[in-house]
């Protein structure tokens, strides 16, 4: 089944099946400009909203942001979380990109670092840089 464009069901969704030697099939909404969905050959299936950051034209790739997983999202709820993703995209902001921005600052706290067997303590004992965090503490005594 190639990339094709027609409304879609819940129906053509459940039937749609990835040919042998294809990597994957986009199912095109008809509905709601940007959606698809995306069949893998393992059986996954996604909704995607695919767009161009507004005013980059054609020179720019397209961006694709995930919407949700086939079935545990319904078509109705996808086709709305895309109208509002086109939403944004046509005031001039960049979805994508608010999404992994805010991915990054989630990620990315002095906190989290630190954190008794957080990330940096385990760079430290692959590096065999450990010795200061088993010394023992030293407590001065109460005055």
């Amino acid at each position: 089944m190639p990339n094709r464009c027609a409304p879609l069901t819940r129906a053509t969704i459940l039937k749609a099946e990835v040919p042998a030697g294809a990597s994957q099939v986009l199912l095109w909404d008809t509905v709601v400009a940007g959606l698809c969905v995306r069949c893998l050959p393992g059986g996954a299936k996604t909704y995607q909203f695919r767009y161009r950051p507004a005013g980059a034209g054609r020179s720019t790739s397209p961006r694709t942001l995930r919407v949700g997983a086939f079935p545990a999202l319904s078509l109705d709820d996808a086709r709305a979380a895309a109208r509002i993703h086109a939403g944004t995209v046509a005031k001039g902001e960049d979805p994508a990109k608010q999404r992994a921005e805010t991915r990054r600052r989630e990620g990315a706290t002095l906190g989290k670092l630190l954190a008794e067997g957080g990330p940096y303590e385990r760079h430290l004992k692959d590096r065999g840089l450990t010795a200061h965090l088993e010394a023992p503490r030293l407590h001065w005594p109460a005055s």
